[in-house]
């Protein structure tokens, strides 16, 4: 049973047309041939009105009726790369990236030049990779470690340590070889918390030549 207002084949108990809804009456009903159906003109038609359907469908967000029509100029014209590519849209659009990455490598097999298709079959396969991708449930930043609980860190502190008390020791005795150059007791002058300047009137002890 055909519609007699678009043309689209329907089970022979329907009373409505599954593609325009419009009430189909078989009294009048026009009847339409296998051979008059298949033939190249009408089959041609047939494809463009169910496109043009399949657009205004999934354009006002009747996604389920947009498939079927999709899938009904596919039966006519399996090769059609609109079919496929609206169909892989219309997949997009309800959530189903595996479906729309299949439709759209389909069109690429039909037409392997299409850059815009290409592109936007790298879109779908980055976009399904993030959606699969872990999530992180927490965002709370982990302690940083220890250096010195690892046998590096505690080797590195050691030899800090090492090298501190060497300086030190050094200006230690630098200060101490100062001392004896300038004629004072070692340790003198040696207070809490740094040195002390020498007592003011203090003299240096001078070697007084012995005269004959």
């Amino acid at each position: 049973m055909y519609c007699t207002d678009c043309g689209t084949r329907n089970p022979t108990d329907s009373n409505f047309c599954k593609q325009c809804g419009r009430k189909i009456d078989r009294t009048d009903a026009v009847k339409i041939s296998e051979e008059q159906f298949n033939e190249p003109e009408a089959r041609g038609a047939r494809v463009k009105a169910l496109l043009l359907s399949a657009f205004q469908k999934q354009e006002s967000g009747d996604y389920g009726e947009a498939a079927q029509a999709c899938r009904d100029v596919l039966e006519l014209a399996p090769r059609s790369t609109d079919a496929h590519s609206l169909l892989s849209s219309i997949h997009e659009k309800l959530g189903d990236t595996d479906k729309a990455i299949a439709e759209r490598e389909r069109v690429l097999e039909l037409n392997p030049g299409s850059i815009a298709d290409r592109e936007k079959l790298d879109l779908l396969r980055v976009g399904g990779l993030m959606a699969k991708a872990p999530k992180i449930t927490s965002v709370h930043a982990q302690p940083a470690p220890i250096i010195i609980d690892s046998p590096v860190g505690a080797a590195i502190v050691a030899v800090a340590v090492t090298l501190i008390v060497g300086v030190l020791g050094a200006g230690i005795m630098y200060l101490n070889n100062e001392r004896r150059t300038s004629g004072l007791p070692v340790g003198s002058g040696m207070v809490s918390g740094g040195l002390q300047q020498p007592a003011v009137g203090v003299q240096r002890p001078v070697n007084v030549a012995m005269q004959s």
